[in-house]
């Protein structure tokens, strides 16, 4: 659950919920935080190819019904839309099924391998 970054109260109401998205999505649309991501892309060409092509292989999966999105987190059991985890890109149907924040976690803690050579 998200935390209100004026008082640090978890916020679990849905206007809470619809609120702190909306001041996420205005915190990403900032100028310093676009040239952060243009300069990650900038700097890992290879990794953000072999992520977002691991993620399209994902969702043709989900959409053709080779890969089933359960309906709740693997990690916390938390009832979700649960998002695809990967420990490995080189293996995009490979995939650990988390909640968003379990996920957030999980990135930090996990570190993505890339292929040999890659």
């Amino acid at each position: 659950m998200r935390r209100c970054n004026r008082c640090q109260q978890l916020d679990r109401t849905p206007e809470g919920r619809v609120r702190l998205r909306k001041e996420r999505r205005e915190r990403s649309r900032t100028p310093k935080a676009r040239a952060a991501t243009r300069a990650w892309i900038a700097a890992n060409p290879d990794r953000r190819r072999l992520s977002e092509c691991a993620r399209k292989k994902v969702y043709r999966a989900i959409r053709t019904g080779r890969l089933i999105r359960p309906d709740a987190c693997q990690e916390c059991g938390q009832s979700c839309r649960a998002q695809a985890a990967h420990a490995d890109y080189s293996r995009p149907l490979d995939v650990l099924w988390l909640c968003a924040s379990c996920h957030a976690v999980w990135d930090h803690r996990q570190p993505k391998t890339l292929p040999a050579g890659g």
